[in-house]
């Protein structure tokens, strides 16, 4: 039967009934078909086209979602809006990935690769310099002074004083494992650990 807008219902008689719509097939055009036996044989049977058809092709939209759900971006929303949006960017994606692969047989990029790569050229542009003051960057070592070499190696009278209190040593000190002395070079004005166990006092003017 074929409607006044052209959509086809067709049925066709296989081991059970089946039915087909198709705005495309023709419902008179046939094709031959193999049918397995249970013997081994093949007997040709005689189809419509719309049937044929549908069997070469029934698997693309179980590949296309079994991709889409590989890596889908879909979250939950009361929105329901948004999950419409998100699933069409992941259709967009996978059929993209699809016609490059038809387009590069040889290529062997995965899907991931390819959706990395696709955010690299859709996000990862070079960045304008940001305008206004620069904020300093701290580094690791920021608490310890800093004493030319000249200084910490000249012939002036390097001599320990003890400070009173306790400050973080400007030689073994570190941010993972804090260091303090209460002693400090009475030159370079920098506290030193100045102990049997640790003598930075010597290592530092060296």
């Amino acid at each position: 039967m074929t409607s006044s807008t052209g959509l086809q219902w067709i049925k066709w008689m296989d081991k059970k009934l089946v039915y087909f719509l198709s705005n495309y097939h023709d419902p008179s055009e046939t094709t031959i078909v193999n049918r397995k036996q249970k013997d081994g044989s093949l007997l040709a049977v005689n189809c419509p086209v719309v049937a044929s058809d549908y069997n070469k092709h029934m698997g693309y939209v179980d590949y296309s979602d079994r991709l889409v759900a590989t890596y889908k971006i879909d979250r939950k929303s009361k929105r329901w809006w948004l999950r419409l949006f998100w699933y069409f960017v992941d259709v967009t994606v996978v059929n993209s990935f699809i016609i490059f692969k038809n387009e590069n047989s040889q290529s062997t990029l995965t899907l991931k690769e390819f959706r990395l790569q696709l955010v690299e050229k859709l996000v990862a542009q070079a960045k304008p310099a940001p305008r206004g003051r620069k904020r300093k960057q701290r580094t690791v070592n920021a608490h310890k002074p800093k004493v030319s070499l000249t200084k910490r190696q000249s012939e002036s009278a390097h001599m320990p004083e003890n400070l009173g209190d306790f400050r973080r040593c400007a030689n073994c000190s570190t941010r993972e494992k804090p260091k303090r002395t209460a002693w400090v070079c009475s030159t370079c004005d920098v506290p030193l650990c100045l102990s049997s166990s640790q003598n930075c006092f010597l290592e530092y003017h060296k």
